[in-house]
């Protein structure tokens, strides 16, 4: 079973990944804010990575202003599987938009797609369960009307566990309640 490491700077992620060396412990690294600075040790050990989220300011106040975006890329092109986390709530729903943010700074689009989809499940270990739309897995499933990964695109359809469940919710009916203050007379 693989220890998830949370670890922030380069001296931390090297100190968790001589420490599970040591130990013959799996790790996957969560966080990794400056993982792109160790990211050939990170890939000689096949460690993943688990980001979080990409819309903040780089922790190193030496670091580019734009780093938080750039490091998925580098490490998705050091052969590094990288997934994307919110670690709390109020990152929860912009998860998508997270991945996306990368995608113009290196992150090919289809990597950026698979780290919320297929990579977290392998890194996990639940990839016989989760990640593809295959016979025998978990049925949780969105229907958009466009790119899952763009902010205008709207979830039409939400399956979970291969049963269509209702996306009305308290956010939807005020939007639905203040829009008709602005539409005209008829």
């Amino acid at each position: 079973m693989p220890l998830l490491v949370a670890a922030e700077d380069k001296r931390e992620i090297r100190s968790a990944v001589e420490f599970c060396d040591k130990q013959k412990l799996k790790i996957i690294l969560a966080g990794g804010s400056e993982s792109y600075k160790v990211k050939d040790l990170l890939a000689a050990q096949h460690i993943p990575v688990i980001l979080g989220p990409t819309q903040i300011l780089p922790r190193d106040e030496d670091a580019s202003y734009d780093q938080s975006y750039v490091t998925a890329g580098q490490l998705a092109a050091a052969g590094i599987k990288i997934a994307f986390a919110s670690f709390n709530a109020s990152f929860a729903r912009r998860l998508p938009y997270q991945a996306a943010n990368c995608v113009p700074y290196g992150l090919p689009y289809q990597e950026a797609l698979k780290a919320v989809t297929l990579y977290p499940a392998q890194i996990l270990g639940l990839a016989d369960q989760l990640g593809t739309i295959e016979p025998g897995k978990m049925a949780d499933l969105i229907v958009t009307d466009g790119d899952p990964l763009a902010i205008p695109t709207q979830v039409r359809y939400l399956f979970i566990k291969g049963e269509l469940t209702s996306t009305d919710n308290k956010h939807l009916r005020l939007y639905e309640e203040y829009r008709k203050r602005y539409e005209e007379p008829k």
